[in-house]
């Protein structure tokens, strides 16, 4: 198979997400209550009782179409999957690259996607970089407490981006080691949907797994 098929099958792997009213409506309502906080803004001079309620208004229908909001978005970003699949437990997906929750949440995410032994490392390594921390904050020279304060700053930030980097190949040979098999990748917007898709057979061709 040439890399010129193997690229058009991935395009047709990759689904445009269809949308409707419902995905187009919290996105006017977010525009409509931003647009009253503007308008709030530039009359901020003469503020009166109703300028109030209409503040109230449009903070309320900004948060109110929030979630509505992270469905579109969701459903608009299309990324590829690893779809695993059990004899007994069935399907499972697994986004490949980079884990913002991951990032983000770090020893948590680690702790709630049952990496013990990820989770274990995480949290020594942090107790670790605190002792070294509150040693260095005692330092005498300011020099040296500066510098090594600077240190510190990239070692905590390396060490969120460790679990950011790796936690989703984390999971992958976690479902590995506990049976599941790959079966391939698929384009989708969530994990839900890459299941869905994989179930029917919709199996991204260029990067399939043969059993």
């Amino acid at each position: 198979m040439s890399q010129v098929e193997m690229a058009r099958m991935t395009m047709t792997a990759m689904k445009v997400p269809d949308f409707d009213d419902d995905d187009v409506a919290p996105v006017a309502k977010i525009l409509l209550g931003v647009g009253g906080l503007v308008w709030l803004l530039l009359r901020k001079d003469s503020f009166t009782a109703s300028n109030y309620v209409t503040l109230a208004g449009a903070t309320l229908v900004i948060l109110l179409a929030l979630p509505g909001m992270v469905r579109t978005l969701r459903k608009w970003r299309v990324r590829p999957f690893q779809v695993f699949v059990h004899r007994l437990r069935g399907y499972a997906a697994i986004k490949t690259g980079f884990s913002w929750p991951a990032f983000f949440l770090s020893g948590l995410w680690l702790l709630w996607m049952r990496l013990w032994r990820q989770t274990a490392a995480f949290w020594a390594v942090t107790i670790a970089l605190r002792v070294v921390e509150i040693a260095v904050e005692t330092a005498p020279d300011p020099v040296v407490q500066l510098a090594a304060q600077a240190v510190m700053v990239a070692a905590w930030l390396g060490l969120t981006l460790v679990p950011g980097v790796r936690g989703n190949r984390w999971r992958a040979q976690r479902l590995a080691a506990r049976g599941y098999r790959l079966v391939g990748t698929i384009h989708a917007s969530t994990p839900q949907a890459a299941i869905q898709e994989a179930a029917a057979g919709h199996l991204d061709e260029a990067v399939r797994v043969q059993p």
